[in-house]
């Protein structure tokens, strides 16, 4: 965010830059490995001993870490000794949706989800108003959707960026027939021409389709 950067001494390092060498413990200097801080090695065709030349015969080498100083840069602030520090600012863009379905049929309403229809209302806008001049039960939970949204997405978290209100219509067709002498009822619902049947008459077939 702007205006909030501020630059502050390192904590890791408490703004020096630097942090004791892991690898010699600060000393500077580690035991030479080719002699293992003997000072000497076997040379030679009778292996006498003789001082080691990797060490100069003192038995320890520079730390190859930090070059024999004892310390390394930190890693924290890279040895520069200080961090620039600022508030970040996460924004996360979410799309609710509510719906409701007036659907007076015996057809499940899960099933009306699942097709398409022909929208006959839209309106989108910063703040939708509920629907008017239709159906009794459709404008009743116009209002109820349009009160939750305003009031379950709207706090000190969370803004109304858009709304969006539709009205949709899907085609239902209920048709009765009798088999055996019993009355049965199918579905012909949505765009798709999609057919639910409730109770199938004769089980042996493999199903149909609305041509």
């Amino acid at each position: 965010m702007q205006h909030t950067a501020s630059v502050r001494d390192c904590h890791n390092c408490d703004g020096s830059g630097k942090l004791n060498c892991p690898e010699c413990e600060s000393r500077g200097h580690m035991m030479c490995r080719r002699c293992d801080g003997t000072r000497v090695v076997a040379e030679g065709p009778n292996d006498q001993p003789c001082p080691c030349h990797e060490c100069v015969g003192t038995g320890v080498v520079a730390c190859s870490d930090c070059n024999g100083s004892g310390w390394g840069n930190c890693d924290c602030c890279q040895g520069h000794g200080q961090l620039k520090h600022y508030e970040q600012l996460n924004i996360e863009w979410k799309t609710h949706v509510s719906d409701h379905i007036v659907e007076r049929s015996h057809l499940p309403d899960e099933l009306m989800k699942t097709v398409s229809g022909k929208q006959i209302f839209r309106d989108e806008r910063f703040r939708v108003f509920p629907l008017a001049n239709v159906d009794a039960e459709i404008i009743e939970h116009s209002h109820r959707l349009v009160q939750e949204h305003n009031t379950s997405h709207a706090g000190p978290d969370e803004r109304i960026h858009m709304q969006r209100h539709t009205l949709t219509t899907k085609p239902v067709a209920e048709a009765t027939y009798t088999w055996n002498g019993t009355a049965y009822t199918f579905y012909i619902y949505g765009s798709e021409k999609r057919v639910f049947v409730p109770d199938y008459a004769d089980t042996c077939c493999w199903g149909c389709a609305i041509l």
